[in-house]
């Protein structure tokens, strides 16, 4: 600016210009968009592609349909086309649908966007499968001989959630990988089927109608090279609860061999140490295992194989057994003895040899009977039994108890009795005084005697109940004979009747 009053202001002030508002929606993002319907609700696996219209509200230019299957949630982004705010139409391509099962359709306006729509759920019912395509195994060899189950895992495409392997055409329990968008799957195939070399097919199989093999896949089956084999186990036999050292002599051995016992429950490997070719020796323990007869299989490090098996025994532990053998019932009469000659038998099994102590009891219904073993100690061998009765009769009565009464009211007249017999003895000169003045002491006593003798004092005494018989009851009585060696007890019994 020029000043006509003088210098130019240094300082000058601008004249005109503009002003700007910045203003933000959504912080600049693109709203989720909500779905409310969609047509059509529904297909068949194995359809051709279809047009999906997608109803609902907040959709912009550029929004994008989202079709997803479930449980996976692998999802397939499809071609949209914007119709409006409220419509878009996409493409579900027939690589969608190739398997039946619950799909869910969601949507997205372009980036940046606040997130995705809700959800609207598609059914996919069967129509057909694909045929699947295998693309490779593993583990593809194994050497015959093999003891154990292996699990198979094969890739490839076109997996349904139900496809099964097949090795060498037989189907196999098969568990299909969830979240590999039906690519993957594993089964566990038996050691029976690696028995003898030669080479498998191995080939996925999706259910009817369509669906049926793939291509296969080679798996080899090898020889061993060389096969063990066990001449003999020393010792043959352990037993339970134990641990010792076996030596397996044989030919064909290679470090590192391991020797498997085949149990009930299945096989339980142990390794072993490496002697040579034809011998190893192995650290075996018992503990917990069961007793009996077991196959037992010398295991060759590849390229080795698996020997044929060996019998093995884990005999049960030291014990002993007690049993009655012969005459083991008697009957006698009352008084009389009953004597059951060597029928206890006490065997040793296992290599039992630890003393056996034996006892017998009766029941407590046989009153007045005793029983005995002879001998009472046994390794192993017989011992006889003997049980003596009594006789049956009465016990005598018992005799009536004598009561004396003291009654306070004739207190006076026994202390004037007394006083006045004494005093007639102290001053008696003849005879006759004496026998008079000892009158009141024999009526004293007198009355004494008839006290004791339950006479004079009023009371009453019932009669005594009969007496209880004496002697063995008549019956029919279990003898149990008990042998007992440390905290092992094992019993067997006889039968006494007595008349």
């Amino acid at each position: 600016m020029v000043s006509s009053f003088g210098p130019p202001d240094p300082n000058p002030i601008a004249l005109g210009g503009r002003s700007q508002i910045n203003f933000s929606y959504n912080n600049g993002l693109f709203p989720a968009p909500t779905l409310t319907t969609i047509s059509p609700t529904s297909a068949n696996s194995g359809d051709p592609s279809f047009t999906l219209t997608v109803n609902g509200s907040g959709f912009f230019n550029g929004a994008q349909v989202v079709f997803v299957e479930l449980p996976s949630g692998f999802g397939t982004l499809l071609d949209t086309t914007f119709v409006s705010a409220t419509q878009l139409s996409a493409i579900v391509p027939a690589s969608a649908i190739l398997f039946p099962g619950s799909y869910y359709v969601t949507a997205s306006n372009p980036q940046p966007t606040a997130g995705t729509s809700n959800i609207v759920s598609l059914t996919v019912n069967v129509g057909t499968y694909p045929v699947p395509t295998l693309n490779s195994i593993s583990p593809n060899n194994i050497i015959a001989g093999n003891l154990f189950a292996i699990t198979i895992t094969a890739s490839g495409s076109n997996f349904a959630s139900n496809a099964v392997l097949n090795f060498n055409g037989v189907a196999q329990p098969t568990q299909f990988f969830q979240f590999s968008s039906h690519t993957g799957l594993q089964a566990t195939v038996p050691a029976s089927a690696f028995a003898t070399p030669g080479t498998a097919q191995v080939t996925v199989s999706n259910p009817s109608p369509g669906g049926g093999p793939s291509n296969w896949l080679p798996f080899t089956v090898a020889a061993g090279n060389p096969v063990p084999t066990i001449t003999s186990l020393t010792p043959s036999s352990v037993p339970v609860n134990a641990s010792t050292t076996i030596t397996i002599s044989g030919t064909g051995f290679l470090a590192p061999a391991s020797i498997c016992v085949n149990y009930p429950t299945g096989f339980i490997c142990n390794p072993t140490m490496f002697v040579s070719d034809t011998q190893l020796s192995v650290n075996f323990s018992t503990f917990g295992a069961a007793s009996g007869t077991f196959p037992v299989y010398v295991v060759d490090a590849a390229p080795g194989g698996t020997s044929a098996p060996f019998n093995f025994t884990i005999t049960p532990p030291p014990d002993f057994s007690i049993t009655s053998t012969g005459t083991a019932t008697q009957t006698v009469n009352a008084g009389q003895t009953a004597t059951f000659t060597n029928v206890i038998s006490v065997s040793d099994l296992n290599g039992f040899s630890a003393q056996v102590n034996l006892i017998c009891s009766l029941p407590v219904t046989a009153k007045a009977t005793t029983c005995t073993v002879n001998p009472d100690v046994l390794t192993s061998g017989s011992a006889t039994v003997t049980v003596t009765t009594t006789a049956r009769g009465l016990m005598p009565p018992t005799p009536p108890i004598g009561r004396i009464h003291f009654r306070p009211q004739y207190v006076p007249l026994f202390l004037i009795t007394l006083s006045l017999a004494l005093l007639m003895l102290r001053f008696a000169r003849s005879r006759h005084q004496r026998l008079v003045g000892a009158l009141p002491l024999a009526i004293l006593a007198l009355f004494l005697i008839l006290q004791a003798m339950g006479c004079g004092g009023g009371g009453y005494n019932p009669p005594p109940p009969p007496p209880p018989p004496t002697g063995t009851p008549s019956g029919t009585y279990t003898v149990t004979v008990t042998g007992t060696s440390g905290s092992t007890t094992h019993m067997t019994s006889l039968t006494l009747t007595v008349n």
